[in-house]
This record gives structure tokens, C-alpha cells and sequence, in this order.
């Protein structure tokens, strides 16, 4: 790997160098996911993936924003890759060049925007990595939309700064849910997820889909807690 001796000497580099761009974006972009996997537990994330994916589709906003200053993982992503090729450099000595001149402000702007939008593109949760392996895109939403965890609007953040409250970024669940109960039965299935084969995954979401069709809140509760309940009879693996 080549080595640059701070930050605005790698970011020319970029500029004559479009593999290399490509290079330090998708790196940006791999750790910004596991910043936020780190920093938002999976129902939060199936909610930002069901918010960027389904309600605001191919909209410039991401949904991270709604549970924390999502620029901040982000410039701390930015922040290890250059440090990578710049020993000693930081996410902040990039987020200054945001400002600079023309060629180096677009080059940045690239690699930020770039690598957010990539990972908006991949989703966030383990759960969206699931999607295709579904192969039914109707049966996914309406499961990500059971297992999705609102962002708490009581919070120090929101009484202490002042930030729209853009909840029709998450559609309020229907009155035939009971919401407890369902939280109570998304969380123990989100922690087992991984021992669900596929298979297993799309036939649940399919069922969820059904129940949610008759809005039937008993019958989508029930679906939601067979896989748990078969833990103990010995889980299939992935």
C-alpha cells in the first residue's frame, strides 16, 4: 500500500488516480457499517435499512440520522482509512479539506458521499444482507417492518437540540399490534437470527406477510415466536 504524508497529498492522489478513489471509498464505506453496527443495536438498524429502502427509496437523506449524529461514525471511518495511508492523520484533517479548493472539496465530497451511499445501497443490519437469499421483496418488507425498532424520541439529544421530529420516516405500526408484545418477540428472534437457514427466513417472513394481510395480531405474534420456541428442539444452521 502506498504511503502519502498527510491527508492532502493522499486526496491529489485520488484525483489522478480513479482506482485509487474507488479504492479509499469502499474502505470508507466497510467501516462506516461496522461503526454504526457498533453504535445502533439490529432492530435499529433494520429500521434505518426499511426507512432509506422502502419509505424514502432512492432519497438523498439517510435514516441513521434519526438515531444519532451519523457524521460522526462517518468521520471516524474516514478518519482510520486515511490513517492508513497517512500515518498520524484523522477524520478531521479530511473534513477541513470539505472546504478547500475546488478539486480537493469534489474529491472528498466524492469519497464521503460515495461511501455513504454505498453503504445505504448494502443496508446496515446483518438482517438486509438476508434480502436476496428471501427472494421475495414483498414477504422482506413486511418482516423488516415487524422486527424494526422506532428511534427513541425521548432522549437528552432531542430535548437539547432542535431537530425535526421526522417520523413519517417510520410508518406507526397498525392498531391490531400490540406493540409490547411484538418488541418482546423481535427482540429473542433478532438474537437467534443467525441459526434461521434461509429457507426457514423466507417461509417466517411469508407467514408474517399473510398475517399481516388479515391483520391478524395474534396469528403475526405466533408466527413471530416458532422460531424461537424451536431453539431448544436444536436450531438449523445457515
Amino acid at each position: 500500500m502506498a504511503q502519502f504524508e498527510n491527508t492532502r497529498e493522499l486526496v491529489k492522489a485520488c484525483i489522478a488516480d480513479p482506482e485509487l478513489l474507488s479504492e479509499i471509498t469502499n474502505k470508507v464505506a466497510d467501516r462506516f457499517q461496522s461503526e454504526l453496527q457498533v453504535s445502533l443495536d439490529e432492530r435499529e438498524l433494520i429500521a434505518v435499512d426499511y426507512s432509506n429502502s422502502v419509505v424514502m427509496k432512492d432519497g438523498d437523506c439517510c435514516a441513521t440520522h434519526e438515531f444519532l449524529d451519523a457524521n460522526m461514525p462517518m468521520e471516524e471511518s474516514v478518519g482510520a482509512v486515511v490513517r492508513s495511508y497517512a500515518p498520524g492523520e484523522s477524520g478531521t484533517a479530511f473534513t477541513r479539506l470539505l472546504d478547500d479548493e475546488f478539486d480537493i472539496a469534489e474529491a472528498c465530497s466524492s469519497i464521503w458521499g460515495g461511501a455513504w451511499d454505498i453503504a445505504k445501497k448494502r443496508g446496515f443490519s446483518e438482517f438486509w444482507s438476508r434480502r436476496e437469499a428471501i427472494d421475495d421483496d414483498v414477504a422482506f418488507r413486511v418482516l423488516a417492518f415487524a422486527l424494526h425498532k422506532r428511534p427513541d424520541r425521548t432522549g437528552a439529544r432531542y430535548r437539547s437540540e432542535d431537530i425535526r421530529l421526522t417520523d413519517e420516516l417510520f410508518p406507526p405500526f397498525p392498531p391490531f399490534i400490540c406493540i409490547d408484545e411484538i418488541d418482546e418477540v423481535a427482540d429473542q428472534l433478532v438474537d437467534i437470527m443467525d441459526s434461521i437457514d434461509d429457507g426457514e427466513l423466507r417461509e417466517l417472513a411469508q407467514a408474517v406477510s399473510r398475517r399481516f394481510a388479515d391483520e391478524d395480531g395474534a396469528g403475526l405474534l405466533s408466527c413471530l415466536a416458532v422460531p424461537v420456541e424451536r431453539q431448544n428442539d436444536g436450531p438449523s444452521k445457515r
